[in-house]
């Protein structure tokens, strides 16, 4: 069989990815990656190469996992050579390093057959039943999370070991069922739940007591995650995701296509998918740890519905922050939008509160409480019709210097702040917005254009103000219309 050597390089980064925080000093990781490649030089494990398609850098990148963990990359002038290795029945090819150069150039060195047939026996995938026939996440997914990728190499390892029949086997399959276990908890898709019973079936009949102990963890672990115990690490695998690099990418990228520039429209969006979830899991989303449980009793969540989720979650939670609002569920006529019912197209569009006859939804103690002395009730009407318009907590600042402008409202931003979290739930930090409205005045119509943001809460509070003028005229004329009727 012919055979390809291959140079792979980058393990320093593989081991201490720049997002890590708390890395160690660079001689540091100098010394414990070549340690690490002095343990590969002394054990030669097998390695696995995986095509990156999604690499932001070079999507004809292709990954190095030993032992399930990523190694580096490799080398960029023999990826042509390296592709030569996968077709689409071989999605992961085997290779086993042949050299190491742990102290100068701190990389090794791979060969590997070029494949006639795939090696990798795929564990069962089945389609979503109806319960999520018809439900697909129209939004573009997130990258797949490392630890997940790790998890399929790691499945492809295992495949590999059965049946066993040597030491050399026990000991490969010991280690791998280890790293697989720890790292697939988070994994509650009917593949995962497939895969852990098939090994576990798998290990029994063995009847090699080198093995009882993985077969019992698998099956604690396999109990532990239908009984939604250990769910969440305290969620601080979800919170890793949320701040990692690939969901900034994710976000900027994803932001930056949307010429709408309205959070409340892209929020509709996404809420408008996850409330086709079946099982009424949106009222689950304020809580995440419960919503994740309740999806370990399913048997119908498969990996590509999962990702579906991931992605919408990711993302709600990531538009919730941005507006400053608690990851809850929201009624339907919270967002300040409507459907269009002319439009073919069924484009959203924001609520002209102007056009309709306003309803006040607070009450009179509500309104007194407010501090606002004039039409109280109609000016937080039109805040809560228009609040969509209100991206960040500092965007706050500009229906209060429209009221202040028109002296309806004291010169108390702390009275304002506890306003608007008793009314709308949403904390504001009078002294971030009192050092905005010292440095750019009281008067929003001076405000300066040196700064984007700075203009576009001059236009909001314009926008606001005409929002007032336009109801009382409205409101003008129709008594006069009256009059004259």
């Amino acid at each position: 069989m012919q055979k390809t050597n291959l140079q792979v390089r980058g393990a320093m980064y593989a081991l201490f990815p720049p997002t890590q925080p708390d890395l160690p000093a660079k001689e540091e990781m100098v010394r414990q990656t070549v340690q690490r490649l002095k343990q590969l030089d002394e054990e030669r494990p097998e390695v696995i190469l995986v095509p990156e398609p999604e690499n932001p850098s070079d999507p004809r990148a292709i990954r190095v996992y030993c032992e399930g963990c990523h190694m580096g990359y490799v080398a960029h002038e023999q990826l042509t050579e390296a592709h030569r290795l996968f077709d689409a029945s071989t999605p992961m090819v085997t290779a086993r390093i042949v050299r190491v150069e742990a102290e100068n150039g701190r990389n090794f060195f791979i060969e590997a057959d070029v494949p006639t047939s795939a090696l990798l026996k795929h564990a069962e995938k089945p389609e979503a039943v109806d319960a999520w026939k018809d439900w697909q996440c129209s939004i573009a997914r997130l990258p797949m999370p490392d630890v997940w990728k790790n998890c399929q190499v790691l499945e492809y390892q295992i495949e590999k070991q059965f049946p066993v029949t040597t030491l050399e086997q026990v000991k490969n399959l010991k280690n791998y069922l280890k790293l697989w276990i720890d790292r697939s908890l988070h994994d509650f898709s009917v593949e995962a739940m497939q895969l852990r019973k098939r090994y576990i079936g798998r290990l029994r009949g063995i009847a090699s007591g080198a093995l009882e102990n993985e077969a019992k963890r698998l099956e604690k672990q396999y109990a532990a995650i239908c009984s939604g115990q250990r769910t969440t690490y305290r969620m601080q695998w979800w919170q890793q995701v949320q701040h990692s690099k690939s969901m900034e990418r994710y976000w900027d990228e994803w932001h930056s296509s949307h010429k709408e520039d309205n959070l409340w429209l892209d929020l509709y969006k996404v809420d408008t998918q996850l409330r086709r979830m079946p099982g009424n899991l949106y009222a689950l989303i304020g809580d995440l740890g419960s919503l994740f449980s309740t999806l370990r009793y399913r048997d119908d969540v498969t990996r590509s519905v999962l990702c579906d989720i991931y992605t919408l979650l990711q993302l709600r939670q990531r538009i919730c922050r941005e507006l400053g609002i608690a990851m809850k569920p929201l009624p339907l006529d919270a967002y300040g939008v409507e459907d269009d019912a002319d439009d073919d197209d069924d484009v959203l569009s924001p609520k002209t509160a102007a056009e309709d006859e306003l309803v006040c939804p607070f009450t009179p103690e509500q309104l007194k409480a407010s501090g606002i002395r004039m039409h109280p009730d109609v000016v937080l009407a039109l805040i809560h019709a228009s609040r969509s318009q209100y991206v960040q907590k500092v965007d706050w600042l500009s229906p209060y210097s429209a009221l202040l402008r028109r002296r309806w409202v004291d010169d108390n931003l702390s009275a304002w702040c506890r306003m608007v979290k008793s009314l709308f739930g949403i904390p504001l930090d009078h002294r971030t917005l009192s050092r905005a409205l010292k440095k750019e005045g009281a008067d929003y119509t001076a405000w300066t254009d040196d700064d984007e943001r700075i203009t576009r809460r001059r236009q909001l509070a314009a926008d606001f103000d005409i929002r007032l003028t336009t109801y009382f005229e409205q409101k003008r004329k129709k008594v006069l219309e009256g009059i004259r009727g």
